[in-house]
């Protein structure tokens, strides 16, 4: 019968080792790189919702401006114009952004969902009103 040298025995027991030992490393190299690309896209999502709501907050001051000077004019006719308080034109965009962050915006839903917006925008404007008047 054919006997096996014992460094054969040795030699595969290295290689074998070796093999199971960058195996593991492999998958762990390879968990740890998708943890990392997902931790990266976390924190795009994150910048470009932070920068979103950035635009949005000037886009209301933006609003409030344009609004000002068009009651303004307005008001130089003779005209009777109630300005919106900056608080409502806040809440206006940030619950528009909050919609548009969601990502659930449908043809199907838009209806609702702007009536969603006039609703916190006039129950904020009739408070903020009401609060002035005090």
């Amino acid at each position: 019968m054919y006997e096996i040298p014992q460094w054969l025995y040795s030699l595969l027991s290295v290689i074998s080792g070796g093999l199971l030992v960058g195996l593991i490393n492999w998958k762990i190299n390879k968990t740890n790189k998708e943890f990392e690309e997902q931790r990266h896209l976390r924190e795009l999502k994150s910048l470009e919702d932070r920068h979103f709501r950035e635009l949005m907050f000037k886009a209301a001051i933006d609003s409030r401006q344009q609004d000002s000077s068009i009651v303004l004019e307005e008001s130089r006719k003779g005209k009777t114009c109630a300005i919106v308080p900056m608080e409502a034109h806040l809440i206006y965009f940030i619950k528009m952004s909050e919609i548009f962050l969601s990502g659930k915006l449908t043809k199907d839903n838009l209806v609702q969902k702007l009536k969603e917006i006039h609703e916190f925008t006039d129950i904020a404007q009739k408070e903020i009103t009401e609060y002035n008047k005090s």
